[in-house]
């Protein structure tokens, strides 16, 4: 069914998108406002963050891509113009010379230390709810972003369902944590499992050179 303002009032999932829209549009501004206040692109900005907080394997073109949810080409793009910023350095893999891999320099981890500082307000926000509210809405947020991952939507990348430490229902009889995390040897509970991890390894992936 095509998306009908006029509805909302009858269609409270189409009121409930609308709102999830506009927390999308007040993020994109933050992330664009941070970014340009140190110089950057918002796809810059982004690749600082996510080679700070993901797994050294996936440090790469590829990854970089995969989260910004480009073509390799256009993150190759994002990352010489960081690395002429003199924010990002590259390497060959010793495991394989076709691979380059990626860090960040001191330069750049400073940056993108303060880059996360944009999600501050939005922290305050959601600190100000109370703790059952919080938990409510994390489980909810858990069941919308499995719901689009499930369509196909939203990457299943470094999430527990596709790390190599996730023991799925290893614990029936505790309802409040069914799964198991064996790299940090503890239960999960099931609305947790959908969220990124940076300690996740995808099943498929090699040990990491």
């Amino acid at each position: 069914m095509a998306f009908d303002p006029r509805r909302r009032a009858q269609d409270l999932p189409a009121d409930l998108a609308m709102a999830l829209f506009r927390v999308s549009q007040a993020l994109n501004l933050m992330v664009r406002d941070a970014a340009g206040a140190q110089g950057l692109s918002p796809a810059q900005a982004s690749a600082l963050i996510f080679l700070r907080r993901g797994r050294p394997g996936v440090r790469n073109i590829t990854g970089v891509a995969q989260r910004l949810g480009t073509t390799l080409a256009t993150a190759s793009g994002v990352v010489d113009a960081l690395a002429a910023k003199g924010l990002v350095e590259k390497s060959r893999s010793a495991a394989d010379n076709r691979v380059v891999r990626l860090a960040l320099t001191s330069a750049g981890a400073d940056r993108a230390v303060r880059l996360e500082q944009m999600l501050e307000p939005l922290r305050e926000v959601l600190a100000g709810l109370a703790p059952e509210d919080q938990r409510e809405l994390q489980r909810l947020l858990a069941a919308v972003i499995a719901g689009l991952v499930g369509r196909g939507i939203i990457r299943p990348y470094l999430i527990c369902w596709q790390c190599r430490f996730f023991r799925p229902f290893a614990h029936p009889a505790n309802p409040a944590g069914p799964h198991h995390c064996a790299f940090m040897d503890a239960p999960l509970p099931d609305d947790h499992t959908y969220f990124e991890c940076p300690d996740a390894e995808p099943i498929s992936d090699p040990s990491d050179p």
